[in-house]
């Protein structure tokens, strides 16, 4: 009967043992997953915000092109009407 107890008692503090070392590990596991957490939050924040530089290099380029595609058909018109000048004087 004192055997009995004495198994008992060393298998419980073997149980107690593994579970402490389980719940270290399960410790670890979830700071481990927090900083990942962090890390992945920080990582959407940069790419939101390469997005938006992106899309306001992208819109700066668009007011651009239209700039300067008015400035070009400006030009345009002035060399034809200078053309139609140059015809008419050519012509008498």
């Amino acid at each position: 009967m004192n055997l009995t107890i004495d198994i008992s008692a060393i298998i419980g503090f073997i149980v107690s043992l593994l579970l402490i070392v389980i719940g270290y590990f399960l410790k670890r596991l979830v700071c481990s997953v927090d900083d990942m957490k962090v890390e992945i939050c920080k990582t959407k924040d940069v790419m939101i915000r390469q997005q938006e530089k992106f899309n306001n290099f992208s819109n700066g380029c668009i007011e651009r092109h239209g700039y300067i595609n008015k400035t070009l058909d400006t030009h345009e018109k002035r060399i034809i009407s200078v053309e139609k000048k140059v015809a008419v004087l050519e012509a008498e």
